[in-house]
């Protein structure tokens, strides 16, 4: 009993993955977006599920200045060096920075991971995925506060009874 269409069917995979769309699955189970770029033309193709992360609404068109746009002020100049850079040197690209979608006015932190198809400038394309990073960044800034609170607690009693000894 087959449950998945007959023109995704292949015989040569065991028998729960011959239809499956490998990529769509892992994509949707780590629930991350992806993205293309040219890096010449500009012309910059996100997932729905990118465009869902930086608040666009499903089939919304969305540029990469659309995107950037998004950024938290404050950072939106290193998060556009840091992309620059990746195309000038032809290299890999790892950034996590703040966003603030428009129609829910929340800040949340993603992270973008890119690099490019080839190692030919003139015939690759610039290509990524893209996660929402906040509660990592929210569980970091609990982890902070929490150091910050135990070590002056700690500091507090062991000053007064440094300056008791010292009396």
């Amino acid at each position: 009993m087959n449950e998945f269409p007959e023109e995704n069917y292949n015989s040569d995979l065991p028998e729960p993955f011959q239809a499956i769309d490998i990529a769509k699955v892992a994509l949707d189970s780590a629930n991350v977006g992806i993205w293309i770029m040219d890096p010449a033309s500009g012309k910059f193709l996100p997932s729905e599920r990118t465009r869902e992360l930086f608040g666009f609404l499903p089939g919304e068109e969305m540029s990469f200045e659309d995107a950037m746009l998004k950024v938290v002020d404050k950072h939106r100049k290193s998060v556009t060096e840091a992309i620059e850079n990746a195309f000038k040197k032809h290299s890999s690209l790892y950034i996590e920075y703040p966003i603030i979608g428009l129609d829910e006015h929340k800040q949340r932190w993603l992270s973008a991971t890119g690099g490019f198809s080839s190692t030919a400038a003139n015939s690759s394309y610039f290509s990524g995925i893209i996660m929402d990073i906040t509660e990592q960044k929210q569980s970091d800034l609990r982890r902070s506060k929490f150091i910050g609170m135990v070590s002056h607690e700690l500091k507090t009693p062991l000053t007064a009874l440094k300056a008791y000894v010292q009396i």
